[in-house]
């Protein structure tokens, strides 16, 4: 807001100034986009979640705990209580779809 109402009287600082304006307008212009080693493993386990609940009307209302539950009986070995789970999951996402 400064720089709308006040005029820079030196020309060299008021080119200075210009140059780092238009740097830091080229930074909004600039694609948003993190690097690829930038994502860690969960968060990366949080994005495939936000895609996979994605409608093209909004988000599937799923519940996110369903797969973690699933996910834990799996990973001790729990067979039937595995099986309750992903029950429940096909049939939400076949109500989903």
């Amino acid at each position: 807001m400064t720089r709308v109402y006040a005029r820079i009287a030196d020309r060299t600082v008021a080119d200075e100034d210009f140059a780092v304006s238009e740097k830091v307008e080229a930074l909004y212009d600039a694609p948003r986009q993190l690097p690829a080693d930038a994502e860690g493993t969960e968060m990366a386990k949080l994005r495939r979640e936000v895609h996979r609940r994605m409608l093209g009307n909004g988000y599937c209302a799923r519940p996110v705990e369903m797969d973690r539950q699933r996910d834990d009986a799996a990973s001790k070995g729990q067979v039937a209580r595995e099986q309750i789970f992903d029950r429940l999951l096909s049939r939400l996402d076949e109500q989903a779809g």
